[in-house]
């Protein structure tokens, strides 16, 4: 995709300034496009003022691009499911309220 540059622009510039380590593997071939979109989806919402700085932090951890992020202590309290299942029904009421 053409925005994919941007999109690790901003990233990184997250986890930068949160100074959370950016993944030096990279992000894996696998579902790229769906991360792309997430991430878009992410950014849009980060615009909108829709969205924490924690639950930015979050997602950089769950989609592995940040590692031993300070994310690993929620994680460790609510788990990945409980993590994903916040952010999926946020990004739902975003969807919802777009479309209203």
């Amino acid at each position: 995709s053409g925005n994919t540059c941007g999109v690790h622009v901003i990233l990184n510039a997250w986890a930068d300034i949160r100074k959370l380590r950016v993944n030096p593997l990279g992000r894996p071939r696998r579902r790229a496009e769906a991360f792309y979109s997430e991430a878009m989806a992410l950014i849009n919402r980060a615009m909108a003022g829709a969205v924490s700085v924690r639950e930015i932090e979050v997602w950089l951890y769950l989609k592995e691009y940040v590692v031993g992020s300070t994310v690993d202590r929620a994680q460790q309290v609510l788990g990945d499911a409980q993590l994903e299942a916040m952010l999926q029904a946020k990004t739902a009421r975003m969807n919802y309220q777009r479309l209203r």
